[in-house]
């Protein structure tokens, strides 16, 4: 029956996880585009938090920790983005 319930939960937040994670994807393309969109970063990480929420909502914690890794990697670049000979981000 959990398990059962788990993915109705799934289910009912597929839609809103599938577009999250799509326009997460065209934000970083126009990063990758254009490095000085910082916009884009900010925007990413809100998306890919949004997603993480949602999934610890219903307890889907092995794809709460991939978001939680992927949000990693976003903040560090965004904070690389802003790096400069005075101010070095290790």
């Amino acid at each position: 029956m959990i398990d059962q319930r788990d993915y109705i939960a799934l289910d009912w937040l597929a839609g809103e996880i599938s577009t999250s994670l799509s326009l997460c994807v065209q934000v970083l393309d126009e990063y990758q585009q254009n490095h000085r969109a910082d916009i884009a970063l900010e925007r990413a990480e809100g998306l890919l938090s949004q997603v993480q929420g949602s999934l610890r909502m219903i307890e889907f914690s092995g794809a709460q920790r991939l978001l939680g890794e992927m949000l990693a990697a976003v903040s560090y670049t965004h904070l690389r983005a802003h790096e400069t000979s005075l101010h070095l981000v290790c």
